[in-house]
């Protein structure tokens, strides 16, 4: 379950979560053993991504539009 302030923020904490699960369970997979991103390079992408002027927004907005181009019957 996610919550958020809004759908848009909800729906996007839960893509980039299903999509960092598939590239771990991918990673691992391998069965080679996994590298992990130093703390100051993960520090810096968290502080880009919280900076980034609405993200969720932009990105839901994004999906909408392709799901209207391929035909609006979701919106039903």
């Amino acid at each position: 379950m996610v919550i958020a302030q809004n759908v848009a923020l909800a729906f996007d904490k839960l893509y980039y979560l299903e999509k960092a699960a598939q590239n771990q369970v991918l990673a691992m997979s391998t069965g080679r053993p996994l590298a992990l991103v130093p703390d100051h390079v993960a520090a810096l992408a968290c502080e880009q991504w919280r900076t980034y002027p609405e993200v969720a927004e932009t990105h839901f907005t994004a999906l909408r539009e392709i799901l209207d181009e391929e035909g609006a019957d979701y919106a039903r």
